[in-house]
């Protein structure tokens, strides 16, 4: 017993036999390998989900009547202009070349979610752990099932936060708000994370640059479309809200309605209160998130360095997953790279279970274990058992750690000095 605790105390702290994961070598080069060639087979030998049909869609409406044209006449097209142009010329890329316009889309951004792992690199400059760190999110599953298969941009926010990360930790806010900025170029999640990316700087001058920044870069994409039609602007982009997606059969992708109203689904006179309770939370969805968002960030302001601050992120990101209905399997990818820094068991946690859940489904749709078969979620109406229970582990987990994470939070906070 002794000396297994022993081993697990050479293993946390990278030392005796585990103390060559402190350096690069042979491994870490395998561990990089194997991730960009599980990221190249799925671009080029998969087709991905609905959402490059989607895109596909979206960029040819941009091609044929103008960025404001396909805003009018394609109300879902929600994504901000420099995507929408930018995946516009990837179709032209395609119809010119030959090129399948699903390798188009995918491969830039399952580049850029390798490239992640090297910032984590930068992230993690004085830490014994970060050519582990790095080496593990090359093979994370997630992260390659999300950036190389799937089909949409998602991923690329990760990247822009871990660059605004760096900048934060080393005291750059100027750095950190730009980075926030270029990442609403593509989506708005970056909002989600910019509390605790200003709160992590400890004077106000500097949390003012860091959100002055990132507004000031930010609007730079956005002005085109703001002199042209700012109303038609917000309603496709920043009004945009999310989906309460479920399958044909009515089973819910995610969320925690979808496990505690079967738990509450009582007959009788409870049944109303508990379907006006499933509408209020639909209704105030994003109330229910951004509350303790900003709590997480205030409380955790004082959380120094690398592993504060990537704590802080991950849990900000942990509430969306945890308590939000409206929700789509590429919002894992948000903040994948931040579980590495949130702890051992959280990061343990959050991978195996999302891992399970994502390829369990793509696979079972895909009728293929390397998801190379079609993308068949209208066929596949009703879930197995299996896949309902992983699922909902995965939603009670991430309820779990928010609930944990900011009780901790506030008890260190609320503690008082000595």
């Amino acid at each position: 017993m002794a000396s297994l605790a022993a081993r697990l105390r050479l293993a946390r702290e990278l030392e005796g036999p585990y103390a060559f994961l402190r350096e690069p070598g042979p491994w870490f080069v395998a561990l990089v390998a194997l991730g960009a060639a599980a990221r190249a087979w799925l671009v080029l030998a998969t087709e991905g989900t609905y959402d490059v049909s989607i895109w596909e869609s979206h960029a040819r409406a941009v091609l044929a009547d103008g960025l404001a044209g396909a805003y009018r006449a394609v109300p879902l097209l929600n994504h901000p202009p420099v995507a929408a142009i930018s995946v516009s010329w990837l179709l032209a890329l395609s119809e010119s070349t030959g090129l399948p316009f699903a390798w188009l889309l995918r491969a830039p951004i399952a580049a850029l979610d390798l490239a992640s792992a090297f910032l984590l690199l930068a992230l993690l400059r004085d830490s014994p752990w970060r050519w582990l760190a790095a080496g593990l999110y090359a093979i994370h599953p997630v992260a390659i099932i999300l950036s190389a298969y799937h089909g949409n941009s998602d991923s690329s926010i990760a990247f822009f936060l871990l660059l605004a990360a760096i900048a934060a930790v080393r005291g750059e806010p100027l750095r950190s708000g730009a980075a926030v900025g270029v990442s609403l170029w593509i989506k708005l999640p970056g909002l989600l994370a910019l509390p605790a990316l200003v709160l992590f700087f400890p004077r106000w001058r500097d949390r003012s640059a860091c959100a002055l920044a990132a507004g000031a870069v930010a609007v730079v994409a956005y002005l085109p479309m703001l002199a042209i039609d700012p109303g038609l602007l917000y309603r496709n982009v920043f009004a945009y809200r999310g989906q309460i997606l479920h399958s044909t059969a009515g089973v819910p992708i995610w969320g925690p309605l979808g496990f505690l109203l079967p738990l509450f689904d009582v007959a009788g006179a409870a049944r109303p209160q508990v379907n006006a309770f499933a509408r209020a939370w639909n209704e105030y969805d994003t109330i229910v998130v951004l509350v303790p968002i900003l709590a997480f960030a205030w409380l955790r302001r004082d959380e120094r360095g690398a592993f504060g601050l990537g704590k802080t992120l991950a849990a900000c990101f942990a509430v969306t997953y945890g308590f939000s209905m409206r929700w789509a399997f590429q919002y894992l990818a948000w903040s994948a790279p931040f579980w590495l820094l949130a702890g051992r068991g959280w990061f343990a946690g959050a991978t195996l279970l999302t891992s399970a859940y994502l390829y369990g489904l793509y696979a079972w749709v895909c009728g293929d274990p390397l998801l190379r078969g079609e993308w068949d979620f209208i066929g596949h109406p009703h879930w197995p058992g299996w896949l309902v229970l992983v699922r909902n582990a995965a939603v009670v987990f991430f309820m779990s750690v928010t609930v944990i994470d900011l009780y901790r939070a506030a008890r260190k906070a609320l503690r008082p000095a000595p």
